[in-house]
């Protein structure tokens, strides 16, 4: 499964730009791992088209040990969330 030729991905980690409610999901854990894979890469990127075609590669290997791992966690932060009253939690 791909994410197709018409997709745009924009993250710019603007607060505005993010819903909280799905701050609080690990959709947000996901980026963070896509991110730190994109950042290890002997060569970055040189332009959008780079960009695009590492984000898929490596968004492909994403195993689902790891997505797997973040969704038994849900309960666990949800409930920081509901402890900490809103505040940021440990997660």
């Amino acid at each position: 499964m791909g994410l197709g030729p018409n997709f745009i991905f924009q993250q710019d980690n603007g607060p505005k730009h993010r819903s909280p409610v799905v701050t609080k999901y690990p959709v947000e854990h996901l980026w963070t791992i896509l991110d730190r894979r994109i950042r290890q890469l002997i060569s970055p990127p040189k332009n959008e088209h780079e960009l695009k075609e590492l984000l898929i590669e490596e968004w492909n290997q994403i195993g689902s040990d790891i997505t797997e791992k973040l969704i038994d966690s849900v309960e666990n932060r949800l409930q920081e969330c509901l402890n900490q009253g809103g505040f940021s939690t440990r997660y």
